[in-house]
């Protein structure tokens, strides 16, 4: 099985690019049937979490150019 990538704690573009490398990698290592179980189980697990997740309020007004 290939190695979860290292996530760093502030999210950045690179985190991103690590994960979708991980999930084409580990997409040509595992059969059809099998990625899907592991993709449902990854859902689930999310979604187990949801309620879990702080909700923040972003405020793009400061973002618009005038």
């Amino acid at each position: 099985m290939i190695k979860e990538p290292d996530i760093s704690k502030d999210f950045t573009i690179s985190d991103i690019h690590k994960i979708r490398n991980y999930h084409y990698l580990l997409r040509k290592e595992i059969g059809d049937e099998e990625f899907r179980k592991y993709s449902d189980k990854v859902v689930s697990d999310i979604l187990k979490d949801m309620p879990n997740v702080k909700r923040v309020k972003i405020d793009n007004s400061k973002n618009r150019q005038e």
